[in-house]
């Protein structure tokens, strides 16, 4: 019986993968005022990118915002949900500000110019459709009202 117990033992450990983890990750802390500068994510479906390619008017580092390693896409969802995205493509050799994903197919998707993966965004899942494995680094996001946060 003990040889059963040390031959599934065995087969177990052989059998386990270690799950890869999405490299992307950058510091995510943004205040979201659906009344003024988010106004076009009250809307069903809607996006709302931030870039850091314009600081101070995209999201304000005086405020101590962050918005990850490549920028944020937050989505509002068809179903009224809630979802923000690292724009850093996961599946790059390095992931960085370089490599970043545009949003394409009036926010439905996602693409990377450099590896071509597609990505879901639209529905809240952020998940590779197209090519590589890793889907888009997403992050918390809590809506009251007409304030919210996205966070990690």
């Amino acid at each position: 019986m003990k040889r059963y117990y040390l031959i599934f033992l065995i087969l177990t450990l052989m059998g386990c993968e270690k799950i890869p983890v999405n490299p992307v990750y950058g510091p995510v802390n943004l205040g979201l005022n659906l009344l003024f500068r988010e106004k076009a994510l009250r809307g069903i479906p809607s996006y709302q990118i931030y870039s850091l390619s314009k600081p101070g008017i995209d999201f304000n580092p005086q405020l101590n915002e962050r918005i990850g390693l490549g920028g944020l896409v937050v989505v509002h969802t068809p179903f009224d949900t809630w979802a923000a995205f690292d724009l850093a493509c996961p599946n790059e050799q390095t992931p960085n500000r370089n490599t970043l994903v545009e949003i394409i197919d009036g926010g439905s998707h996602a693409i990377c110019a450099q590896c071509g993966t597609k990505y879901q965004i639209l529905d809240g899942t952020g998940i590779a459709i197209e090519g590589k494995k890793f889907g888009l680094r997403s992050y918390h996001v809590s809506v009251s009202g007409n304030t919210g946060m996205v966070t990690n």
